[in-house]
């Protein structure tokens, strides 16, 4: 996204900073990847800050961040939440859709295109609702399925669900996608024999919440989990 957006700025939050470096490591471990070698070519002012990590991909930046205080007042386009579980939601409402109140500016591709569009308008060739659609502000949220009595399920999971089968609603513009390990165990970048050991060493419902996307109604143990929750 960096590198086919230029000028953008992209948010990594998690549950804690340890998690969302992480995925920051991920990026440098494929910039120093032989296969890599162009991607490192664009990257430039990388630094490990205890307050945020950063680095720069062309004109876009990205940054890794931990979920206190001082974050607020930050900026970005895209925001990555991964463990989206482990973050409350009225830390997302509060503190991090804020960060997305920026509009991004066109580039001077964009700003062509656009141009060309007013123009075709004008005269009557291309209709308001035919524009090419620029790249909006969003949030991505990536988190292991959870209880349907948690909010990730209720407020989230759903939330979005009924309003992308609601066919009055507008400006919907929602993504929800379940991925099955069994999806991508055939391409080869899964460790199967790990995921069959978890499958032996947890509950059916543990099971399905990791590793199937599936969201389960109880733990699947001796005790319901909402119960002790709930006590």
């Amino acid at each position: 996204y960096a590198l086919f957006n230029p000028g953008s700025k992209i948010g990594i939050c998690s549950g804690t900073f340890r998690q969302s470096k992480l995925i920051f490591k991920q990026i440098e471990k494929f910039a120093e990847d032989p296969a890599g070698k162009f991607l490192k070519q664009c990257m430039s002012h990388v630094k490990h800050d205890p307050d945020g990590w950063e680095m720069r991909i062309g004109t876009s930046t990205i940054e890794a961040l931990p979920l206190t205080e001082k974050i607020r007042g930050k900026r970005f386009h895209k925001v990555i939440i991964d463990e989206y579980l482990l973050v409350p939601q009225e830390m997302v409402n509060l503190v991090i859709r804020p960060f997305l109140t920026a509009k991004r500016e066109l580039t001077p591709i964009e700003a062509k295109i656009k141009k060309m569009e007013d123009k075709l308008i004008a005269e009557g060739k291309l209709r308001e609702n035919q524009r090419q659609k620029m790249p909006s502000n969003s949030i991505i949220g990536l988190s292991s399925a959870s209880y349907k009595f948690e909010d990730l399920y209720k407020n989230v999971y759903l939330a979005y669900c009924d309003r992308i089968d609601d066919a009055k609603s507008e400006d919907v513009n929602h993504l929800v996608w379940k991925l099955s390990y069994e999806a991508v165990e055939g391409f080869g970048r899964l460790d199967i024999k790990l995921i069959n050991e978890a499958r032996e060493q947890s509950s059916k419902a543990q099971f399905d919440r990791e590793y199937k996307a599936i969201f389960t109604d109880e733990s699947g143990g001796f005790f319901n989990y909402q119960t002790i929750l709930d006590a």
